[in-house]
């Protein structure tokens, strides 16, 4: 995983970052495919007293999907 950015502002951080890696164990119902992934995604953290007290992720799933080969699984 590496972060691409990060910025904060008041009570609330955010990031984009991306993951990458190879699918080599059962994920979500998905056989090992043996395919390199590379997902992006984004995050919302509120702050307060210090601490997360709220967190929003919003990640391309169907991205992942496609290189996975996995696509069919939204039909079903």
């Amino acid at each position: 995983m590496s972060i691409d950015d990060i910025i904060a502002g008041r009570d609330t951080v955010a990031a984009r970052f991306t993951i990458e890696g190879t699918h080599e164990g059962r994920f979500g119902g998905i056989e090992p495919t043996g395919n390199r992934i590379s997902e992006t995604a984004m995050v919302f953290y509120r702050i307060e007293g210090g601490k997360i007290a709220e967190r929003w992720l919003e990640s391309d799933n169907l991205e992942m999907l496609r290189q996975l080969d996995a696509l069919e699984l939204l039909a079903a």
